[in-house]
């Protein structure tokens, strides 16, 4: 007999943070619990995200963007495509991203889906 094993996930609830430093000229987004579509939309509303999110007048003013993973104990494709999407319009716009706390889980998504190597982040220890 063969049996199917569902992992259940007991965390925090998914939050965001936001904090503006002019002394560095960057904006820090503070990623709190699971990054997935599933802890993200029941926490936070789709337009509260990208509110806070997306390449918003006051979000350009600054020349670098901070994503701090460090509370991040996984995250799904969804959450990783918004880091990408967000890498590339920073990109665009000649704003530099980085991101720090990756964990190893995070870290080992990034590797699967070959984004390793593109988006800047210190590597877990």
């Amino acid at each position: 007999m063969e049996t199917n094993v569902v992992q259940v996930w007991k965390s925090s609830k998914f939050n965001i943070e936001r904090c503006e430093s002019t002394a560095t000229d960057s904006i820090i987004f503070r990623f709190i619990g699971p990054f997935t579509a599933r802890d993200m939309y029941t926490s936070v509303s789709p337009s509260t995200f990208h509110c806070l999110f997306d390449l918003l007048p006051e979000n350009l003013r600054y020349s670098s963007h901070i994503i701090d993973l460090s509370g991040v104990p996984y995250m799904d494709s969804m959450g990783l495509g918004m880091i990408v999407t967000h890498f590339v319009g920073c990109k665009n716009r000649g704003i530099q991203l980085t991101i720090t706390g990756v964990g190893p889980r995070v870290h080992e998504l990034f590797k699967i889906a070959h984004v390793d190597s593109l988006l800047p982040h210190a590597h877990p220890a």
